[in-house]
């Protein structure tokens, strides 16, 4: 009977480095830096989402948040609405939001 060949464990494709500012917890040791999960967890802190906007974003962002429609944004910027809508759309997971109203809690400064 031939020899099965043991499974070599998955390799990560990137290697984990620290955030600025990162410690582990007292007591504990660091992650192993070989292999940690990809993405972001919901709920993680994240240092400065509005730096993850584009200008554009943002200014939408800014203009949504304090109460204007897609169509006023859409008339002050000179776009379209759905290019508004499509503004929103890409920045609310930067922002870790989902509505206009989640919006309007957020310092956008």
């Amino acid at each position: 009977m031939p020899a099965v060949p043991a499974t070599p464990e998955p390799r990560c494709t990137r290697p984990w480095r620290p955030s600025p500012g990162w410690a582990p917890p007292r007591g504990s040791s660091a992650p192993d830096p070989s292999c940690t999960p990809r993405g972001r967890r919901r709920g993680t802190a994240h240092p400065a989402p509005v730096a993850e906007l584009t200008p554009q974003e943002l200014h939408v962002v800014r203009l949504a948040a304090t109460g204007h429609s897609s169509r006023e944004i859409a008339a002050q910027l000179f776009l379209s609405p759905r290019t508004v809508e499509y503004h929103l759309y890409k920045a609310y997971p930067k922002l870790g939001v989902s509505s206009r109203r989640e919006l309007s809690r957020l310092n956008l400064a």
